[in-house]
């Protein structure tokens, strides 16, 4: 008996029930023929049952099923529970309790306090239940995100790690080996004020974004348990003002530059609360989304703080929201992840009548952005000016609909693709088993080949969004550091000859590799070396018409907490200005929640049909499941997101 169960993080996990019986035949399949009748291709299990193992079975099963189709958990039983009409009787079938993806490699205990407090970790960050010294961190569903999570509560815990360590050790036994109790990198815990150098990405946002400069905001709202104090809340966002100095940033224009500062705290948060509980609940998303459009449009760029909550208080029987906004170019998606562990973490200190204390700070924003102007004029930097410039190819332009139209970003349409959680949960842990490619590659490889379909180029130019938070320094913690850090370069596939989606991934994968730094290099080069001719001849290159942005998997942040349900579904008003022209001709956003991928699609409806970006998404989305071995299916309801919560982005 098969089930899709939703483990203690709300993900959907396909379960096997398996009743062992004494026999040494062939194993039976429906229909009472033998397995190797079914096919010749398939092995036969004629090892006695007794001795059969979950690897045997779950081999067994990849020969006949796709890899998304293949359970996550198996639960061996003495006989199946029945109804008192002789039906199995699902509703007794119990949780799979502390079960693991059945990898390659079998499970082996910890054998150290380090190795302990790594699998701990782990099994945090990832929402595998039970980690072995030999698993394989990417193969568990890790990403270059969730290693920055792995390095920072490794520093709290006492070990000092980095993310290239990860990278470079990917088993818990390789890793404990070079994970030494160290004060690691000591940043000052003093309040940061004074000028701070705009960074690659922030460069970016002025030269781009030329309309209401002060609506560019990221957002998240979150379903919170019951009987969630909102005054405690409102102290502990307060808190965070004064701790974490990149949420006092703001922004003046003097001479037609804009110049960065950090203030100094004083200024609270604007914090409301919104009593919706006496609105019918089907009016309250309607309020909901028009208070919250209002804090959208509220940001003053000069004027800090540029943040913004609200509790909504929906009825004594339903999940209150909070809600923060705040605008972009003073958060990321990590730093999200970063302020979201802190609150539950002080909550949980308030509740206690315990004071507020969190882990300390990291490496503060304006120190970070001024070792950046530095390292822009490195000879180190310098050496990779050829690299960039070896992409003067200009890109074959996306075909476009309507030749005449504007690309304003009130004409910006979405067409979303959703995956299952057993197909997303095969693309984290199947996938790089098979391919050595990672979730990000595997999207990248995916974009390249549904364009190179679409412009019958087989060169794909795609600018893509990265962390930022490389470890370029040595002196340089940014795994607590709040602030808009990513990065963005120019990727440029050649898929030429690349004719199997396989081929296509390891192509896009090798190629990914060869980018020095993971691509943060260009941006300092482009906005921030001083010399004029680099900055130049970087700015007169082709641009790319489409960017990726994948965000990972945020919602292990919040998964099992004490203060918050889940990511909410309401919505929240624009991210973004509708005036002015969108940055890109083609932007795709994917992200990870309640264990399901989903990738958004922006397009102008002024330049292209809405069957015409949805055959782009297709040729991805069935790219993506040929890599797991997935048949293309077309029921109702296929490719659409569930009301899965989400982090918001202007697009």
């Amino acid at each position: 008996v098969v089930l899709a169960r939703a483990d203690g993080d709300g993900h959907q996990r396909l379960v096997a029930y398996v009743v062992k019986e004494q026999r040494t035949d062939a194993m039976q399949v429906p229909g009472g023929h033998p397995a190797h009748q079914e096919s010749g291709e398939s092995p036969e299990l004629e090892t006695p049952s007794s001795e059969l193992s979950v690897s045997d079975l779950r081999e067994f099963l990849k020969q006949r099923l796709p890899e998304y189709l293949v359970p996550s958990f198996f639960v061996v039983l003495e006989r199946l529970p029945l109804t008192p009409n002789g039906k199995v009787d699902r509703k007794a079938l119990p949780a799979p309790d502390g079960a693991r993806p059945d990898l390659r490699q079998a499970y082996a205990a910890p054998r150290t306090d380090t190795e302990r407090t790594l699998a701990e970790i782990w099994s945090q960050v990832t929402g595998v239940a039970q980690v072995g010294i030999h698993d394989n961190f990417f193969e568990l569903g890790g990403d270059s995100i969730l290693s920055m999570q792995v390095a920072s509560r490794a520093g709290q815990a006492g070990l000092r790690l980095t993310v290239k360590d990860i990278f470079e050790h990917q088993t818990i036994a390789e890793l404990a080996s070079v994970a030494g109790a160290s004060q690691g990198i000591v940043a000052s815990q003093e309040i940061v004020t004074g000028p701070v150098p705009l960074t690659p990405i922030q460069h970016w946002f002025f030269n781009k974004i030329l309309v209401d400069r002060h609506h560019w905001n990221m957002d998240v709202l979150l379903a919170t348990q019951p009987g969630v104090d909102p005054a405690l809340l409102n102290e502990i966002i307060q808190h965070l003002m004064v701790h974490h100095d990149g949420l006092r940033l703001c922004y003046t224009q003097v001479d037609g530059t804009w110049q960065q500062d950090n203030a100094a705290p004083g200024a609270p948060v604007p914090f409301s609360v919104v009593d919706l509980s006496d609105l019918p609940p089907a009016e309250q998303p309607v309020a909901l989304d028009r208070a919250a459009t209002e804090l959208q449009v509220s940001m003053i760029l000069d004027q800090p703080p540029l943040f913004r909550a609200a509790f909504f208080n929906l009825g004594p029987d339903r999940p209150g929201r909070l809600y923060m906004v705040m605008h972009h170019l003073i958060v990321d998606a990590f730093s999200w992840r970063v302020l979201l562990e802190d609150i539950q973490t002080a909550y949980q200190q308030l509740s206690a009548g315990q004071p507020i204390q969190l882990p300390s700070k990291t490496t503060s924003y304006q120190h970070w952005a001024e070792r950046l102007v530095a390292h822009a004029q490195s000879e180190t930097l310098r050496q990779e000016l050829p690299y960039w410039l070896s992409f003067d190819r200009v890109p074959t332009p996306l075909p476009r609909d309507l030749s005449d139209g504007a690309n304003t970003v009130a004409s910006n349409r979405v067409v979303p693709i959703m995956f299952s959680p057993e197909e997303t949960r095969a693309l984290l842990q199947e996938v790089p088993k098979r391919y050595n490619a990672r979730m990000h590659e595997t999207i990248l490889a995916a974009i390249g080949y549904a364009v190179a379909r679409w412009t019958g180029d087989s060169t794909v130019r795609i600018d893509v969004e990265g962390h930022g938070r490389e470890e370029l320094f040595s002196d340089v913690d940014m795994t607590r550091t709040v602030g808009w850090c990513p990065s963005i370069s120019p990727v440029q596939l050649d898929l030429d000859g690349a004719d199997t989606p396989a081929a296509a991934l390891i192509r896009t994968r090798d190629q990914n590799r060869q980018i020095p730094q993971r691509g943060v290099g260009y941006g300092m080069l482009r906005y921030l070396s001083q010399d004029a001719e680099t900055r130049q001849r970087l700015a007169a290159l082709p641009e790319a018409e489409v960017m990726l942005n994948y965000f990972g998997q945020f919602d292990q942040v919040v998964a099992s907490s004490a203060i918050f349900q889940h990511m909410a579904a309401e919505p929240t008003g624009p991210a973004g200005s509708g005036n002015g022209n969108r940055f890109t001709v083609l932007f795709v956003v994917g992200q990870i929640m309640q264990g399901q991928l989903s990738v958004l699609f922006h397009y102008s409806e002024n330049l292209h049909h809405r069957s015409t970006i949805q055959r782009v998404a297709d040729d991805f989305q069935q790219m993506m499941r040929s890599l797991i071995g997935a048949e293309p299916h077309d029921e109702a309801g296929a490719g659409r997101p569930a009301d899965v919560g989400n982090i918001a982005v202007p697009a």
